[in-house]
């Protein structure tokens, strides 16, 4: 199990926005993130899958939106 905060999840949704224009909603960002930080643990020849339950569009006006994440201190996440 991995623990995944907010601020971790919805950074991460922002870089795979710029990064590679992805548009994930925050579980997304969250089972990302918690990819990201077990990659230490995965071999050269391991299949991982990897499953984003939710898209960016419907958190267009919260997750997306600068103002939205500054009223809840995380104006870092966009960074």
């Amino acid at each position: 199990v991995v623990i995944v905060n907010d601020r971790a999840a919805f950074s991460r949704c922002w870089t795979m926005r710029r990064t590679y224009d992805l548009y994930l909603g925050g579980s997304s960002g969250a089972v990302l993130e918690a990819i990201q930080q077990k990659a230490h643990h995965i071999k050269l020849h391991d299949i991982v899958i990897v499953l984003c339950p939710d898209a960016g569009e419907i958190y267009a006006d919260t997750l997306y939106l600068p103002i939205w994440l500054r009223n809840r201190g995380l104006t870092e996440v966009i960074i």
